[in-house]
């Protein structure tokens, strides 16, 4: 997640402190101390804001450490490097409420012969905020089957967010879907067949997959395909023919190996072709959705209340505070039956005006 160190906080040719100039709240921070080749020193003070976190240390062999003031007593050293170096780890207690923010981190060093040294570093933090930009007061329902749900939202701050849709009637929950990614990629190659060849043009697109990810997600996949339950789920899937499913049934284990192995070696390209899809919409480059998310619910009368909450998380699995709206379900049609509708939810815009941009270069205000 973090990106390259930055050295711009320089004091002295004695000391030089590097930090990454940006990360996510709560996200682990190294910034790194170099020191001037055998300087001799009777301690480091370093003082963190309270707003961050003292977590671990690079390289100190003894320090003192009590409510973020950190005394740095000596440090490991090797006659094979050029200088002296240890570094310090800190991250954010909270989630912040603004979407950048700039805590000042203080380093005195006090060499032997009582000379002091002094300089500041700062841990540049930032944090995704997503907000209504628009959405119905109401759904009418006159034609069912084209009754839909647009929701235009807006995306300030920085940072790549995984959305998680949720609606209830009454209390009880009324939306449907929220398959994991690699379920909705496999059953997406279950209706259109496994690719050849990897989507043209993807250097362009300068997509990268997290290989380990999608190995550890495709073992935790594998034991689901073992399950019944979720193979019963696939029927249901009408794009998807009655003799793959009874194909995925006769599996043995012998079987289910082979099929894995051939999974393993068409899911990245499936993958990158579903976000080159994904990306030709114009949709958002920062938001994951769940496009699989509907309404199903019964009507039983005129008027329902439909309560609405979209749950957003960053990479670093920060959940902030969902958004949430009420809206009526309004039925127009002239008959009175009782009706259950699937009313499918519809992203339709992300305005991304205010994502930041070159955040290492932001002027931020400081934070304690």
């Amino acid at each position: 997640m973090i990106s390259n160190l930055s050295s711009n906080d320089i004091s002295d040719e004695k000391i030089t402190v590097e930090i990454p100039p940006w990360a996510l709240p709560k996200e682990e921070i190294t910034f790194y101390v170099k020191l001037c080749k055998g300087l001799d020193f009777s301690k480091i003070h370093i003082v963190l804001p309270d707003c961050l976190e003292f977590k671990d240390t690079i390289n100190v062999t003894k320090l003192e450490e009590s409510n973020n003031d950190i005394k740095i007593l000596d440090i490991g050293r090797s006659k094979l490097s050029k200088y002296d170096y240890f570094g310090i780890t800190v991250a954010s207690r909270e989630l912040f409420d603004e979407l950048a923010v700039q805590s000042k981190v203080s380093i005195t060093l006090f060499e032997a012969d009582g000379n002091q040294i002094s300089t500041q570093t700062s841990a540049r933090i930032f944090r995704p905020k997503l907000e209504f930009q628009q959405i119905p007061e109401q759904i009418l329902l006159k034609n069912v089957k084209d009754t839909t749900l647009p929701i235009h939202l807006k995306f300030k701050g920085f940072g790549d967010i995984s959305l998680r849709i949720e609606c209830n009637v009454g209390g009880d929950l009324v939306s449907e879907g929220g398959t994991s990614l690699i379920e909705n990629i496999f059953q997406g190659m279950l209706r259109e067949g496994f690719l050849e060849a990897e989507p043209e043009n993807i250097e362009k697109r300068d997509f990268q997959i997290n290989k380990a990810t999608l190995t550890r997600d495709l073992d935790e996949f594998k034991f689901k395909l073992k399950d019944p339950e979720y193979l019963k789920s696939l029927e249901k899937d009408k794009k998807i023919s009655s003799e793959t499913i009874e194909w995925l049934k006769s599996f043995d284990q012998s079987k289910q190996e082979k099929f894995m192995n051939v999974l393993y070696d068409n899911m990245e390209g499936y993958l990158i072709k579903k976000l080159v899809d994904m990306f030709s919409r114009n949709l958002s480059r920062h938001l994951q959705i769940d496009s699989g998310t509907n309404i199903s619910t019964k009507i039983q009368a005129k008027l329902t209340k439909l309560n609405l909450k979209i749950f957003y998380r960053d990479l670093n699995g920060n959940a902030y505070a969902p958004l949430e709206t009420s809206l009526d379900i309004v039925d127009k049609r002239k008959s009175d039956s009782e009706i259950h509708v699937t009313i499918p939810i519809k992203i339709e815009k992300v305005d991304e005006t205010e994502a930041y941009k070159n955040v290492g270069e932001m002027i931020i205000p400081n934070v304690s």
